[in-house]
């Protein structure tokens, strides 16, 4: 996540939206892991740190392709 200068006009409606994600959240309860969650999970428990960084440098390509 990045922040910058500019995102100070919108901290407190940030921060309001996540508190209200957070609740909702918490009342709906635990969640099995799927899509990138489980994506993120699977990177984790890999022995060979190398796969990892090249699973992700390649999935940070692929999500900012440019689209023909």
């Amino acid at each position: 996540m990045t922040i910058s200068p500019y995102h100070e006009k919108i901290v407190e409606p940030f921060l309001k939206d996540l508190r209200d994600t957070a609740s909702e959240l918490a009342a709906a309860g635990p969640a099995g892991s799927t899509g990138e969650a489980a994506l993120y999970g699977m990177m984790g428990t890999l022995p060979d740190r190398k796969a990892a960084k090249a699973l992700a440098l390649q999935y940070l390509n692929n999500l900012y392709r440019l689209k023909e």
